[in-house]
């Protein structure tokens, strides 16, 4: 399906690869959706909060080897021991001091992979269900939780003031409450520390400006966000397919069997869904059947598929009739319009030319579909009549029921 879907491979184009890649739901997601994302400014702040956690990954490190010394030798060692010896002098030794200072070499020693393990997962799901919605349409509705889900990455402190630094600007405040300058401590002098007024006045400085950045953007994308809500608000009553409706209806009402076998539908495969959950209830479980259905994983029902459009396919009325009576053993064919004539579909993709990939002898012929005799103004020809005849007809034209002569 992805070779004749992205390369347009000719020799895998089968029945049942185009009958998939044809359809609405399996085609690329359009523009528009795009276009929607972006304006409720779901993407943009996605694709920011990807560029931004990167960027923490990829410049954090960076920065700690160029600032940290990763170089040996004696020097290095000293140094090493200067900051050391440094810290220890301005370590306030309690339970709660010690534990903030494990957290902070526990944080340096761990690599960014573990670190950012959620962080990268999301990412990762965002660009798989991207890739998934851009192929298959019908998989958005994937994507676009995802999108929120990855907006939840911005809402990490650390990403834009780290927590090392939080946890140590709290600490050197503390001990510089603490801690009198001068006091010995051990015999040591302990160097007299500054007062971290102009780190704590730039750290909040920076939470306003982010914080301020983020309230602006929901504003933004809380302005298209409320049209959309109004509009699904807007909307009242419920769901219904008069034409699908009154066929149940119809079909509820046929008389058991004497022979004690269930009327068997055949058709297209969401019509024998839609016939299997309305029609097959429990308390007249063996009184109706249908031959295929959309699940397609398995070999059985792709083959009752292929014959269950047969009625679209350019044969002869009499070997049409063949495969529904002596193959499927089916009593009634459910014949939609939209499904037969295919009106406005893409080149390749009309249920006619579905069959003509099983049948290309038949291809040539200038003859249109076997169900196209449904919905002609002259009813049905006196050939078509011989093995099927109209059982139930909509008001609107739309759909034919066939009852396949015994």
């Amino acid at each position: 399906m992805l070779k004749v879907k992205l390369l347009n491979a000719t020799a895998h184009k089968t029945f049942h690869t185009q009958l998939y890649t044809c359809a609405v739901e399996f085609d690329f997601l359009p523009l528009s959706t795009w276009v929607e994302l972006t304006r409720t400014g779901l993407l943009p702040g996605a694709l920011v909060a990807v560029l931004v956690a990167l960027l923490e990954m990829l410049w954090r490190p960076s920065k700690s080897s160029k600032f940290g010394g990763g170089g040996g030798g004696a020097g290095g060692a000293s140094a090493h021991g200067d900051v050391c010896s440094t810290t220890e002098q301005r370590v306030i030794h309690s339970a709660k001091s010690q534990s903030i200072q494990h957290q902070i070499m526990l944080a340096r020693e761990t690599s960014l992979l573990i670190t950012h393990v959620v962080t990268n997962f999301v990412i990762i799901q965002l660009f798989s269900f991207g890739v998934l919605a851009s192929l298959v349409m019908r998989l958005k509705l994937f994507f676009t939780p995802q999108l929120c889900l990855t907006l939840a990455i911005l809402a990490q402190p650390r990403l834009f003031f780290g927590s090392q630094k939080l946890l140590l600007l709290v600490q050197r405040w503390k001990t510089d409450n603490r801690q009198p300058v001068g006091q010995k401590r051990g015999g040591d002098d302990v160097r007299p520390v500054q007062h971290p007024v102009s780190s704590a006045a730039i750290s909040w400085k920076k939470l306003l400006i982010v914080h301020s950045v983020f309230v602006g953007a929901i504003s933004a994308s809380a302005h298209r966000g409320m049209h959309n809500l109004l509009v699904e608000w807007s909307k009242r009553g419920q769901f219904s397919d008069f034409t699908t409706e009154t066929m149940l209806q119809w079909a509820a009402r046929l008389p058991n069997r004497t022979d004690g076998r269930p009327w068997v539908f055949t058709g297209a495969m969401p019509t024998m869904a839609t016939l299997r959950l309305g029609l097959v209830v429990p308390n007249a479980p063996g009184k109706f059947a249908v031959t295929n259905h959309p699940h397609y994983e398995n070999a059985g029902i792709r083959l009752r598929t292929e014959l269950a459009y047969a009625v679209c396919s350019r044969k002869p009325a009499e070997a049409v009739w063949a495969i529904y009576r002596r193959i499927l053993k089916a009593d009634f064919v459910v014949i939609e319009r939209a499904w037969c004539l295919s009106a406005g579909a893409k080149p390749g993709c009309a249920s006619v030319e579905l069959w003509d990939t099983l049948d290309p002898g038949l291809a040539d012929r200038a003859s249109g579909p076997l169900c196209a005799d449904s919905f002609d103004r002259a009813g049905p020809s006196n050939l078509t009549l011989r093995y099927f005849r109209p059982v139930f007809v909509a008001t609107d034209q739309s759909l034919v029921v066939w009852r396949v002569s015994p």
